[in-house]
């Protein structure tokens, strides 16, 4: 019951008063002494240092810190009770920082003053010593040791508070930079494309194995199918921040057929590449990309993205050789070839300051299943299955 009416009295003392300034509180330890010092003495000293402390300071009340003490004194045997760990059990009670005592050592005609604070930190303290000095004289000292040493603790306290200030200022300024860059990303991928144009290679393969098992040679081969070096255009349309519909389309002349990984193959057979190859190979991919953008805030640096995604794409050619190579005495050598399925995408590009990019851009189709009357001419001997792709390397524009 005693302790709760400590705690009460402490709520009710410590409590601001409407219209009070809001000074730090502090703990005033009474005066201590050593030597010469008469009670009297120590008493004006204690007075002197009450007012000079109570510009700065809100400085707890006598009759409160006695019953804290007492309360500490309960807990700890006097042995157990040194002087910092009773002054911090003190503080903790009180939830006061400020400590301040003042220590008077006399010697006949001669004292010295010394002036400690402390906080749950640190410790100061400054001395002044007085040679035939009376009460009065050594007043004057209190009150200098006094504006020395808060002068002291106040410089310090601005200079970590214009650190914290600055600090918080910083972080405050980080954060509005953060909001204003990702304000102006949402601007910037709002409702805008990018028109792509460059240079495309198609490529159409196509793997067969025999299955009739009566072949000597080319049990197994592979044909592939290549586009020159063609123009081109993508459509990039960003429907969100980092989500782009790609529309991609290609289409060129063919400029060879080659052979490839040939097993049992016939020493009389030419499986060099095809000469005076003619036709049309072209592309077609509808695609839902997912974009990562560089900026200052990733590994990448502004300007730079890549992205990666799924979609339909089509690969279609119809092209002419010259001679038998895999089936003797053809009777045709005009085909068609035809890819298309599930399609995946990737890649990347710069985008420079004047909104002009530069990348490179690759698509190529899921899957084994491939048609076409090459197919068809094949399929009483082999079982197929064939690939399609593009790759282009893209210059464009980022319409924003």
């Amino acid at each position: 019951m005693k302790h709760l009416l400590i705690l009460l009295s402490f709520l009710l003392l410590s409590s601001p008063v409407i219209g009070q300034s809001e000074l730090p509180e502090t703990i005033l330890i009474p005066v201590s002494s050593m030597g010469d010092v008469s009670d009297t003495r120590k008493q004006i000293l204690q007075n002197t240092l009450e007012e000079e402390l109570k510009d700065h300071f809100i400085i707890i009340s006598k009759k409160l810190l006695e019953e804290v003490q007492e309360t500490v004194f309960e807990k700890l045997d006097y042995e157990e009770c040194t002087e910092d760990q009773c002054i911090l059990m003190i503080q903790e009670a009180l939830q006061v920082e400020n400590v301040f005592n003042l220590l008077v050592i006399g010697e006949g005609s001669d004292t010295q003053l010394s002036l400690s604070w402390r906080n749950l930190e640190e410790k100061k303290k400054v001395n002044d010593v007085c040679m035939e000095c009376g009460t009065f004289e050594l007043n004057d000292k209190v009150k200098g040791l006094v504006a020395k040493l808060v002068g002291e603790i106040v410089v310090e306290e601005d200079i970590v508070d214009d650190k914290e200030e600055e600090q918080k200022k910083k972080k405050e300024e980080e954060l509005r930079n953060q909001k204003e860059r990702e304000s102006r990303k949402d601007k910037d991928y709002e409702e805008y494309f990018k028109l792509v144009s460059g240079f495309f290679t198609n490529y159409i393969d196509l793997n067969a194995k025999v299955t009739s098992g009566k072949y000597r040679y080319n049990n197994e081969f592979k044909e592939e199918i290549k586009g020159s070096f063609s123009p081109g255009l993508i459509v990039r349309y960003f429907i969100k921040q980092n989500i782009s519909i790609d529309i991609l389309y290609s289409s060129g002349s063919v400029s060879s057929v080659e052979y490839s990984e040939v097993k049992d193959p016939d020493n009389n057979t030419n499986y060099t590449e095809q000469e005076n190859v003619s036709g049309n190979i072209s592309s077609f991919y509808l695609l839902g990309n997912y974009v990562w953008n560089g900026d200052e805030d990733s590994w990448m640096s502004e300007g730079w993205s890549i992205f990666a995604g799924v979609g339909y794409g089509s690969s279609d050619t119809k092209y002419t050789y010259e001679r038998d190579v895999i089936i003797l005495n053809e009777k045709d050598y005009k085909y068609t070839l035809s890819k298309k399925g599930l399609s995946y995408s990737f890649g990347f590009d710069y985008t420079f300051e004047n909104n002009w990019i530069g990348g490179l851009y690759y698509s190529s189709i899921y899957g084994e299943g491939i048609s076409g009357t090459r197919i068809d001419n094949l399929e009483q001997y082999y079982s197929t299955k064939g690939g399609g792709s593009v790759i282009c390397l893209s210059v464009g524009y980022n319409f924003k």
